[in-house]
């Protein structure tokens, strides 16, 4: 840990900020990977404090330190990014539960998934707003609040395809945030035609959301029979 530790801090002390988090990124992968096929002590611990550190590096330094006129999909933010991603999910494939766990290790390819999930929805946000805000920034507007929306429906529908209730209740939230943001924001900010679109694209998820629980409901009803 303490060798994981000191090349972090070198990165830190002689790289960008992009290429930092991308450093931290490929380091977590190490330390898990020495933990799965080494045996090392410690290695899922490294894994798990690295993969904390990059997300909050690619979410504040590094995005701060990324130039406006940057290719929006391509530039080194957007490489780290894509590398989190998969490296996060990664991760949570590689996670091995040692005997007789302890409460974070038991749940460590949880938090690894968790992760990769706020990478996704926060650079999306970043990204797809950033690209049409280039064109227009209502165009941005519009684009985030149709990115959130199908976040959440993605989310509650993964929640009932893994059964797992927190996953759902995360895209429920995320879908309030949505439509909070529609009726509070775009509705006074966007024109006719964007509008239009915000509260389209809300009907759809909240009728895909609705007919999700509705299968739930009728499934479930027909099991307790």
């Amino acid at each position: 840990m303490m060798g994981f530790a000191l090349a972090a801090l070198a990165m830190t002390l002689e790289w960008s900020a992009a290429s930092v988090a991308l450093g931290w990124t490929v380091l977590g992968v190490v330390a898990l990977a020495a933990d799965r096929w080494s045996g090392r002590p410690g290695g899922r611990a490294a894994a798990v404090g690295l993969a904390v550190l990059a997300l909050l590096c690619v979410f504040s330094v590094a995005v701060w330190a990324r130039e406006s006129g940057a290719p929006v999909f391509t530039d080194a933010w957007a490489v780290a990014l894509y590398a989190y991603v998969a490296a996060a999910a990664l991760c949570a494939r590689w996670w091995r539960v040692p005997p007789q766990p302890a409460a974070w290790d038991a749940r460590g390819g949880e938090f690894c998934w968790a992760l990769c999930g706020v990478a996704v929805f926060v650079g999306g946000s970043i990204q797809f707003g950033r690209s049409f805000g280039r064109l227009a920034d209502l165009a941005g507007d519009l684009a985030l609040s149709i990115w959130w929306l199908v976040a959440a429906g993605v989310l509650v529908l993964l929640g009932f395809r893994l059964d797992r209730k927190d996953v759902r209740s995360s895209g429920l939230a995320v879908a309030a945030g949505a439509g909070l943001k529609i009726v509070l924001y775009d509705l006074s900010a966007l024109y006719a035609l964007y509008r239009v679109a915000s509260f389209f694209a809300l009907a759809l998820i909240a009728l895909a959301v609705a007919y999700a629980y509705n299968r739930k409901a009728v499934s479930a009803s027909r099991s307790n029979v």
